[in-house]
């Protein structure tokens, strides 16, 4: 019986060392796996969006054509499963377990309704991807979400489905002014012959925390026919000018601290002063000027199609009292300045 003892007590503490390495089995009359605790992990959903611009980089009120990169933590994934085994003992079947670590297995992610995947395993079975709002015609919404298994080869716990995060996603809605600057025009002479108004105005797409510098933006400037009183006519052909609203403007200010940016340069001269006496008037009478007309501001979607998403006031206008000029963009107004020469 000691004997027995003895030998019995060697092969199991070799069947205790050689478990865990997997060399064992052929001891084992059976084994199984039994859940011990639940699969578990952080199930926080992370972003950080592309553009620098708007803060916090970490919103979920995304512009149309905006990148976002999402992640989950797998780091954080815990399941601890219970390998179950039985052996004989001079003729006495025993039983005992073991505690074993186990490990994440896939991470399945779903993108849906108007979020694009742009990067991350295209089988799904990644823990970061990058998605980016399809520029759609109007205010949308799309979702990020996981399910996350365990290796699937000891006890297979129940996927850890993480709740969906859930972007907004904005399209143009308006312009804001910002400022202007009133750019060179000569020294003014209270006695000049000649009118002028030359600036330039900083201008904001809005909503403004969002990013739209991957947004083709456009002016669509109608056709206009400019009559002054002496009769003089000119006429402006439509067009349309576009660019994207860009956070990485050229210009210094204020750029390095809002996005959406862009800038609009009105000017016109140099106009003779005696183009405000009104044509036929005798004596010769003078009167103001002023031309103003409505301009459409336009984003381009998914199919390239035009969408107006604000129409503004665009005005130039002199003065018969002292031939000095200005314009405005919306409630922004130039200096009045001149005349010249």
């Amino acid at each position: 019986m000691k004997t027995c003892n003895l030998k019995t007590q060697i092969l199991a503490f070799m069947l205790v060392l050689m478990i865990p390495l997997g060399l064992g089995a052929a001891r084992v009359w059976a084994d199984w796996w039994t859940n011990h605790t639940d699969a578990s992990m952080d199930e926080t959903i992370y972003n950080r969006c592309h553009n620098n611009l708007p803060l916090p980089t970490d919103r979920t009120e995304i512009g149309i054509g905006e990148s976002v990169t999402v992640w989950i933590d797998t780091d954080t994934f815990s399941d601890t499963d219970k390998w179950n085994y039985t052996w004989e003992e001079c003729g006495t079947v025993k039983q005992s377990f073991d505690l074993v670590e186990d490990y994440i297995g896939k991470t399945i992610w779903t993108v849906t309704a108007d979020l694009k995947h742009a990067s991350g395993l295209p089988t799904g079975n990644s823990s970061n991807i990058t998605v980016t709002a399809i520029k759609v015609a109007s205010d949308s919404s799309g979702t990020v979400s996981w399910v996350v298994h365990d290796s699937e080869q000891k006890f297979t716990d129940t996927p850890i489905s993480i709740s969906e995060k859930e972007f907004t996603i904005r399209v143009p809605n308006g312009v804001g002014t910002l400022g202007h600057t009133d750019l060179p025009l000569g020294s003014a002479v209270p006695t000049g012959n000649y009118m002028g108004v030359d600036a330039e105005y900083c201008l904001q797409v809005l909503p403004n925390n969002v990013n739209f510098n991957q947004v083709t933006i456009g002016e669509n400037v109608p056709t206009v026919v400019f009559v002054w009183p002496d009769g003089f006519r000119y006429t402006h052909s439509a067009e349309t000018e576009h660019g994207c609203a860009d956070q990485d403007n050229p210009y210094d200010a204020p750029t390095t601290i809002y996005p959406n940016i862009f800038f609009d340069h009105l000017w016109w001269y140099y106009h003779p002063t005696s183009r405000l006496v009104i044509t036929g008037s005798s004596p010769p009478k003078r009167t103001d000027y002023k031309q103003d007309f409505l301009q459409a501001m336009r984003f381009k979607d998914k199919d390239d199609v035009w969408h107006t998403f604000y129409t503004h006031d665009l005005t130039w206008h002199f003065k018969a009292s002292d031939n000095r000029g200005r314009t405005h963009w919306d409630s922004e107004y130039e200096s009045w300045r001149g005349p010249f020469f």
